[in-house]
């Protein structure tokens, strides 16, 4: 396949200015601090500043000697910690960020949707951007006009489409700029973690429209924390970490990979791990009942909870397993256990997975957390706290096909109501 995008030893540099001014309480001292300044300045030649030599320069690189080439009709998932050089990068890809060295490479229109407030004018309506950006990538307004429509459709904000953007809440903006950047034909689609503002409904429309994309032979490059998300829609993955590509081609590699040597060690993200015995947890996620890798569940289907592992024993063994959902507030909201099983479990050598099927599931709309802890020969093995997420919808969780709301509670119980 040709290339959409070749980027050759890319780098960004940007200077960070500390205030290294101090306070001083006598004329003498302040007198004394600016000669001190000025002899300085005199040592340098032509009035020379580096990051070696001034104390309140310094240079961070946020990315640097970046080499990969991507192919038309790819899906590429980008990973890596919070401030890898994931963003920046999405930014010089688009143009909105000047390089400081290197080459890129793009073929045919690209169209970005990187962090809310890019992209638009705020002073404009929705319906004047949707033009303005058409015409930014080169179409001509009998064009806009064939997918106004179906951009204003997909963006469910029709009542504020003549009210200036800089009215519009978060939720609402991306859900313009998606439409829009999706809707324009455009031959690369950059999309950044932007979309996590939008309502999990939304986020599905968006990766199923980036997923008919892909298919019409266009290249879709997304960048995302939600590694379920990221497995759906991606057939390759580029990890960054401090700046640098560490890892990059198959998804399921990529992320493996991400989820043992990076993942792993984010503190900030509230991740924590407990590698103590032979087997160790590789990745937890959830399928259909066909097995289809899901990026979101929906309430009251059937999901199978997969825990990958890695038994570096060489013998098989019994296993106890408590697999936890938790919500963003770490409260424990549902536990399944092997030792309600009613035949034992075991984890044989090498690599394996364990299936845990739950025939209706009991939470609403939100965000969760995969938890597990997992006891091989009745020691402790693995403890994996918020071990990647848990998108759900809305599903027909109660038979009258009613909708859950927040006010059920925090799980959903079935029950039937008479008068006696």
């Amino acid at each position: 396949m040709p290339e959409a995008i070749k980027v050759e030893n890319l780098s960004k540099r940007y200077i960070i200015f500390h205030e290294m001014q101090e306070k001083h309480d006598l004329l003498m001292e302040a007198i004394a601090a600016k000669a001190k300044d000025f002899a300085i300045k005199m040592r340098r030649p032509f009035g020379l500043t580096g990051a070696n030599n001034d104390p309140g320069r310094e240079e961070f690189w946020a990315i640097r000697d970046i080499n990969f080439s991507i192919n038309v009709g790819d899906r590429v998932g980008i990973v890596g910690r919070n401030g890898a050089g994931k963003s920046t990068l999405l930014k010089v890809l688009s143009r909105i960020t000047k390089p400081t060295t290197g080459k890129i490479t793009l073929h045919g229109k690209v169209s970005s949707l990187l962090e809310v407030g890019t992209g638009f004018h705020p002073e404009l309506s929705g319906r004047e951007n949707i033009y303005m950006n058409g015409s930014i990538l080169g179409m001509h307004k009998n064009e806009v006009n064939r997918k106004f429509d179906a951009i204003v459709d997909f963006s469910g904000i029709e009542k504020f489409l003549d009210t200036p953007v800089k009215r519009y809440s978060s939720g609402m903006y991306v859900r313009l700029a998606f439409a829009v950047a999706a809707h324009l034909e455009p031959d690369v689609l950059l999309v950044d973690e932007v979309l996590a503002v939008g309502d999990i409904e939304f986020q599905k429309k968006c990766l199923n429209k980036m997923e008919d994309i892909s298919n019409e032979g266009r290249t879709v490059v997304f960048v995302s924390h939600n590694m379920s998300a990221v497995a759906e829609l991606c057939d390759k993955g580029i990890l960054i970490d401090n700046g640098k590509i560490v890892k990059s081609g198959d998804i399921s590699e990529v992320l493996a990979f991400y989820k043992k040597n990076v993942f792993s060690s984010e503190g900030e993200s509230g991740i924590k791990e407990k590698p103590v015995g032979p087997v160790k947890i590789l990745s937890v996620y959830i399928t259909d009942q066909n097995g289809k890798r899901l990026a979101y569940a929906k309430s009251g289907e059937l999901i199978n909870v997969i825990i990958e592992y890695q038994n570096d024993s060489n013998i098989s063994g019994p296993v106890k397993i408590n697999y936890m959902v938790t919500n963003e507030s770490m409260y424990r909201l549902l536990c399944c256990s092997t030792e309600s099983n009613p035949k034992q479990v075991l984890a044989h050598p090498g690599r394996g997975k364990l299936v845990c099927t739950i025939p209706s599931l009991p939470l609403p709309p939100g965000n969760y957390q995969h938890n597990v802890g997992f006891v091989f020969n009745d020691k402790l093995s693995h403890l994996a706290l918020h071990f990647g997420s848990i998108p759900v919808t809305d599903g027909a969780f109660f038979e009258n096909g009613h909708t859950p709301k927040d006010r059920f509670g925090l799980v959903l119980v079935k029950n039937y109501w008479d008068s006696r």
